[in-house]
């Protein structure tokens, strides 16, 4: 598997072919030449040129809609292994939250704007709900005020939703992508993202945590990978694959 930056996607191609591309060494005589040139693996940039590219689409972004990431709490419930955050009882102040507002408010009429997108994140953003509703009463009738399209998405560890949280969040906060991270498979992410009351998560996110398709929005997992959990992810990958081919009514080479 093959990450391209310049997408972003993730390839899956052959492994020879891989590492032929990363060691610069793969020839027009090479099968597979004309299509990875097409995608765009290939090229005649140098790496600084390709650096700058990726740096221009990104400040790009999605042609009118300004973007504002937002973090209503620097708290968390969990105490990951790994992570070196700070996580102190830090939310926002009135003060806060009226200069985030008039921000907002004053971006609402830049020329050729057509949308609004926040994203909310953390520490755990669900620690700071209620901040999150009150500060989206105020943002949306704005954005409808100057007839903008307004959406949130919302990056969290998946341990404090609920079913009305969700629909409320939907509802009055327009939520309409929820990220939830994942370490792993079922034990190892238990050992890793470690609740502070010590209970484990793996089966309340992948199978009991309310998504948002229920609502009409996108429920997207993201996968955490490290040195630790790498027969994990290759357990899930193999049985995703499995499925992909059973579905086109393909078998499995050893």
């Amino acid at each position: 598997m093959l990450y391209f930056t310049l997408r972003p996607s993730l390839l899956l191609i052959p492994a020879t072919d891989a590492q032929a591309l990363l060691s610069t060494a793969f020839s027009p005589a090479q099968d597979n030449y004309d299509t990875y040139e097409e995608m765009g693996l290939l090229t005649s940039l140098t790496a600084q040129q390709e650096l700058q590219q990726i740096i221009h689409q990104f400040k790009q972004g999605t042609p009118g809609t300004r973007i504002f990431a937002l973090m209503p709490t620097s708290l968390c419930n969990m105490c990951c292994s790994y992570c070196g955050q700070n996580n102190c009882a830090l939310r926002f102040s009135a003060n806060t939250a009226a200069s985030i507002q008039e921000r907002i408010k004053v971006a609402l009429s830049q020329p050729n704007l057509e949308a609004i997108e926040t994203r909310w994140y953390g520490g755990e953003p669900l620690m700071a709900y209620h901040e999150i509703l009150r500060l989206s009463h105020e943002i949306i009738p704005a954005a409808r005020k100057h007839e903008l399209k307004y959406r949130a998405t919302m990056s969290t560890n998946g341990s404090l939703m609920t079913y009305k949280r969700l629909r409320c969040l939907y509802d009055e906060a327009l939520l309409r992508s929820l990220v939830v991270t994942i370490d792993g498979y079922g034990n190892y992410h238990d050992t890793s993202r470690v609740m502070r009351s010590g209970r484990p998560t793996y089966e309340w996110i992948t199978r009991d945590c309310p998504m948002l398709p229920v609502c009409g929005g996108s429920c997207p997992k993201r996968w955490h990978e490290g040195v630790g959990n790498c027969p994990a992810y290759a357990r899930q990958l193999q049985l995703r694959l499995d499925l992909l081919a059973q579905s086109y009514g393909l078998e499995r080479a050893d």
